[in-house]
């Protein structure tokens, strides 16, 4: 396959993409989360648009959230849930 400069490249077709979803989905099954959006507006932080990464964890009863937020850490979670930030 020819290299095309960014500009040239051609966008990508939907068929294309929904294969790469599925087989990205199909690779991963077990760190796909659902049934967490409902946990979502129930949770305070100090960063909201976190939440969603908060309800995942309880959800998957994680044990540990490997984060560069660095906000998620000053909310000490740690100490409440059961599980270590990273």
């Amino acid at each position: 396959m020819d290299f095309k400069p960014p500009q040239e490249q051609a966008e990508p077709n939907a068929g294309k993409l929904e294969r790469t979803r599925q087989l990205v989905d199909k690779s991963t099954l077990d760190v796909l989360v659902e049934g967490q959006k409902n946990l979502i507006s129930s949770l305070s932080l100090p960063d909201e648009n976190g939440r969603h990464v908060l309800a995942a964890a309880i959800r998957r009863e994680a044990q540990v959230i490997v984060t560069m937020n660095l906000k998620l850490e000053s909310a000490k979670l740690s100490t409440r849930l059961k599980f270590d930030l990273v």
